[in-house]
């Protein structure tokens, strides 16, 4: 793919073949804080709270288990004091608003240790918020570890306020004892605990919301996007409707469907806007049903199937209803679920925020389907029998896929962003230390690095009175600056803040660009820039009332140890008498170094491998494409996103998808690759007889050598599945592998010359060891690695110029290849691009106008 961008009003321009990587910085308070990543909770309601031996496995703020418990020695009263603050910048108002409390005036809790690293130290801070008291209600929080510390906290009023103990060091068990503190008035005895923080010397936080089961606060998961699929009421109000192809919520298409048995009355629109379990489009409408006679409909009772499931495989559904304002009816909905066996469960939709109710490890039937019927529950006593249905989630609890439908009208829930990595914060605790390190620095897809921040020399503190008005950045991220000086302020003098980004390529081109604002003064504050690699560059800015100027420091390539220091002093021109500096945001640039390595996957569309931590991209070879004599996979990408101009084109069909590979975490690749397969086969088997899979790879350079490496597991068996495969270019290399039982063995073909036209044909049939009765065949992962780039790539300038915008005409001169079409397109965020014409140059270059009521912000040009 070539493109070229610019910025509306601007002359922002490149050209990119490569994967382009960004990193966004926030210099600023805590208070303020940019694209903050997803948080997981833990939530200690007042259920288990007051349950004495309860017990709850604490996870990290990543969702990642941390090896340690939470035990309830001394319960807590069954009733949660919801009276706290809903404005604290601490934690979220679900998390503030309400405690559990002790009205005996003791509470105990232990942390139990058997993650096995018995030399973490831990930092416990602890919160809890009263508004409505007027006394003192000082609570003490004993912690017995190796040593023993006391910390007090008064929730009366409290807003602001934790305490926190540092290097907190135990063995197995770490009892907390609450107890009235020294300044608790005679009045009463009542201890509180709203938020408990833990803070691991390993790198983890835990964060725990002890309060009541309607106020618990929680998380949509941990990815950038959560896709929905919608069950609108034209489809719910047919007795045949259809909704197909469900996506996950990762946005990959499934064969499975949803298909109306029964119709739904239609769409009641009364639900909650304040659930914090799923977006308000979603829980604010539902499908209903009715027994009694209502719009015309008497004894609807909506039935539906869930198609197009794997029989093997147990599956979970979760039902979500909401019906505010009932007057104080019970409105409970029975739903029946049937695969393989039968179960029940029942919600109330009566004034419901957060609640939900499952069915786990429900196995299908033969036919891959499970059946939902929906009837009012042994408690509805609402005159009609209202039953509703307002959100499914289906999830394959093994296999991480997720499915969330929204059953409703016509606010449907598209694609919901929920909070993400795509910035980095560096906050007080960072900026204002000269040692303070922020790791794990996120790129702006969310995709975490190696990369780290390391102060070198500290900021002075935070100014809070930058700009609102930024066009090119958050004001969260614009409103507050990180700042030195060199005259006193605050005590301190000659502050010149540096810091370094290590972890960086030492053969990869950085690009910075800065930003500070400082509003309300009369005075020049130019700061300068001084980016220092291999080589130095300097950029200066004047961030007196400024909004939207900015200064790049282009092409800095880090030393030999993959470090870039930056270090901030008053420019030449700045007037300020205390040499104030300013640094607000910081954006770093680069282009991947080229990495010639292709991985597919080759499976279903259950188990598609999608974008790994580590940023590596995955090209799926689906049954859509495999199953076909004449299917095409084009444009291959590299394992770090470079678009290639390489195909796979079926030319003999695979018959489909085998999903019992290894889920081994010792397996060269990742379980969604090397759980399932594609698969051919001899003898006769679901119809087809004589499948011996062949494809090409297309677009290579001829004049390469390419290396291919072939893996297949299936397990459980105690046969041969020898699988033969013959790779043919200019030379020929036959391989062969037994993928029975296979977890960690691959095979390669080396150094294939591609023949002229730049294909390489790869051909699969029983290998001579097979003895399987059916001779099955498979291959689950296919990878290609080679020396060198990419064939044939001209560079080719493409570029946009003279954009203009009236009267909802937007106008450009598009300039590239003679005889080339184009596509033009727009986007807000430069995440999401929307398609708007299609040019083929005549000439070189050629005016385009494009209508357009809604301008967007950036525009491209892509072939």
């Amino acid at each position: 793919m070539v493109s070229a961008l610019v910025l509306l009003g601007g002359g922002l321009c490149f050209s990119a073949y490569g994967q382009q990587q960004s990193m966004l910085f926030d210099f600023g308070g805590a208070d303020a804080q940019t694209g903050q990543p997803t948080i997981f909770w833990n939530n200690i309601d007042e259920g288990l709270g007051s349950t004495f031996g309860g017990f709850q496995g604490l996870v990290d703020s990543d969702g990642n288990d941390t090896g340690i418990q939470l035990w309830v020695d001394q319960p807590f009263d069954e009733t949660a004091n919801q009276a706290g603050t809903d404005t604290s910048d601490l934690y979220p108002s679900s998390a503030t608003a309400d405690s559990l409390v002790s009205s005996s005036g003791s509470a105990m809790l232990t942390l139990v240790n058997d993650s096995g690293n018995q030399s973490q130290t831990f930092t416990l801070t602890f919160f809890a918020s009263d508004l409505a008291a007027t006394d003192n209600r000082e609570t003490t929080f004993e912690i017995y570890g190796l040593e023993d510390y006391s910390v007090f906290l008064n929730p009366s009023g409290n807003v602001l306020n934790s305490v926190s103990v540092s290097d907190v060091e135990f063995d197995v068990e770490l009892p907390i004892l609450l107890a009235p503190g020294p300044n608790h008035t005679d009045q009463n005895t009542i201890v509180y605990l709203g938020v408990l923080q833990v803070d691991s010397s390993a790198g983890w936080t835990a964060y725990i919301d002890f309060g009541s089961a309607d106020a618990t606060t929680s998380t949509q998961g941990s990815g950038d996007l959560l896709y929905w699929n919608n069950l609108t009421g034209s489809i719910g109000s047919s007795d045949t409707g259809v909704l197909s192809n469900l996506v996950s919520t990762d946005g990959f298409e499934s064969d499975l469907a949803i298909q109306m048995v029964a119709r739904f009355g239609g769409v009641n629109e009364a639900g909650t806007l304040l659930s914090t379990i799923y977006p308000v489009s979603a829980t604010r409408d539902s499908l209903f049903g009715n027994t009694e006679e209502f719009q015309g409909l008497t004894d609807v009772y909506p039935i539906f199937m869930v198609t197009g499931l794997d029989p093997a495989v147990p599956y979970d559904f979760t039902f979500y209803a909401s019906r505010m304002s009932t007057g104080g009816d019970i409105r409970e909905t029975l739903y029946t679920v049937t695969g393989a066996t039968v179960a029940e469960t029942t919600l109330n939709a009566s004034e419901n925020l957060d609640q939900t109710a499952s069915v786990f490890g429900m196995q299908p039937n033969a036919f891959g389907e499970v059946t939902i019927a929906l009837t009012p529950g042994p408690n509805n006593n609402n005159s009609l029998h209202f039953t509703y249905l307002g959100a499914l989630q289906i999830e394959l609890p093994g296999q991480e896929q997720t499915f969330l439908v929204d059953f409703g009208g016509s606010a449907t829930t598209e694609v919901v962003v929920p909070d993400s990595d795509r910035w980095n914060n560096v906050v007080e605790s960072v900026g204002q230390t000269n040692d303070g390190v922020l790791t794990q620095l996120a790129k702006t897809s969310g995709v975490k690095t190696d990369y780290a921040l390391q102060m070198l020399a500290r900021f002075n503190g935070v100014n809070r009175n930058g700009t609102t008005e930024s066009t090119s950045f958050p004001a969260s991220a614009t409103s507050d600056s990180m700042f030195g000086n060199t005259a006193e302020f605050s005590g301190l003098a000659n502050v010149f803040p540096e810091f370094k980004l290590t972890g960086l390529d030492p053969l990869t081109n950085y690009d910075f660009r800065f930003f500070g604002s400082r509003n309300s003064v009369s005075d020049n504050r130019e700061t300068r820039f001084t980016v220092t690699g291999t080589n130095s560059v300097i950029a200066d800015l004047d961030t007196a009332n400024n909004v939207e100027a900015t200064a790049d420091a282009a092409g800095v390539t880090p030393n030999a140890a993959g470090e870039i220091t930056i270090a901030i002093t008053p420019g030449p021109n700045n007037t300020n008498s205390t040499g104030f500096t300013y640094l607000g945001v910081m954006e770093v640039a680069w282009e991947n170094t080229f990495v010639p390595q292709i991985v597919i996957d080759g499976g279903g569309t259950g188990n598609p491998t999608p974008l790994q931590d580590d940023g590596t991209v995955w090209n799926n070879l689906l049954s859509n494409v495999a199953e076909s004599n004449t299917g095409i996979l084009p444009g291959l990408k590299t394992v770090n996103g470079t678009e290639t101009p390489f195909a796979i084109e079926m030319i003999a069909r695979f018959t489909g998808v085998n999903e019992n590979g290894t889920l081994d975490p010792t397996a060269p690749y990742p379980a969604t690759a090397t759980r399932d397969s594609l698969y051919g086969n001899t003898e006769e088997w679901s119809g087809l007889s004589n499948i011996f899979p062949q494809f090409k790879i297309t677009g290579l350079d001829p004049q390469v050598a390419y290396s291919l490496t072939f893996y297949a597991s299936r397990t459980s068996v105690s046969d041969i599945r020898e699988t033969e495969f013959t790779v043919d270019g200019t030379n020929q290399v036959i391989v062969t592998q037994n993928a029975s039982n296979n977890i960690d063995q691959t095979v390669q073909a080396a150094d294939i010359m591609p023949a002229p036209d730049g294909s390489i044909t790869v051909s699969i049939a029983p290998g001579p060891n097979n003895d399987n009765g059916y001779h099955f065949t498979y291959m689950g992962v296919l990878q290609i690695d080679w020396e060198g780039g990419l064939p044939n790539q001209e560079d080719e300038l493409v570029s946009l110029s003279q954009l203009g915008y009236s009267g909802g005409v937007l106008t450009f001169t598009l300039t590239g290849r003679s005889g080339q079409t184009y596509t033009i397109q727009g986007s807000d965020d430069l995440q999401t691009w929307d398609d708007l014409k299609q040019v083929t140059l005549a000439g070189d270059s050629e005016e385009v106008t494009v209508e357009t009521l809604e301008p967007a912000q950036f525009y491209r040009a892509v072939r």
